[in-house]
């Protein structure tokens, strides 16, 4: 998919923002007695030096976000090598909701996504970004199969 997305800006002079939608955190896992739960199952320490709470799950999600944002430089990178501008995000939110406010945040000209390929009661059961992302974007949208993801059902 990237190498397509880049094709279309570099023709278009056109900045590629690259976002990576991740799942909100779970507020109940964030509270004092699961700290406490996951300091008694991992033995990890959840008191710093100064002796306040240190939140392990924070730690866990800033590793996740770090993950993400390592990942879409990565891509960015490949795209900068080509001349082509790019910018990331990261940000934490469900995916149609976080794609359709960053795109019209940056009032994007297309929404390019990979799907997963899923139809028929999987797709009704378990919902469908891209099939929110085509219904509310205010920009075209351009749906790619994720090859992974095909490959993975066809074997």
């Amino acid at each position: 998919m990237l190498p397509i997305v880049g094709e279309i800006a570099a023709k278009a002079g056109a900045t590629v923002v690259l976002l990576r939608a991740m799942p909100e955190p779970n507020e109940e896992a964030a509270t004092s007695s699961s700290i406490q739960m996951l300091r008694s199952i991992t033995g990890v320490k959840t008191e710093g030096a100064d002796g306040a709470m240190a939140d392990p799950y924070a730690s866990q999600l800033e590793h996740e976000r770090e993950g993400a944002q390592s990942s879409l430089d990565l891509a960015a990178a490949a795209l900068q090598r080509s001349g082509i501008q790019t910018e990331t995000i990261v940000e934490f939110g469900s995916a149609a909701e976080t794609i359709l406010r960053v795109a019209s945040a940056q009032n994007a000209d297309l929404v390019a996504m990979g799907t997963h390929g899923r139809s028929g009661l999987r797709r009704f059961l378990l919902g469908s970004v891209a099939d929110r992302i085509v219904r509310y974007s205010e920009a075209p949208v351009l749906l790619m199969p994720n090859l992974a993801a095909v490959n993975q059902k066809s074997s």
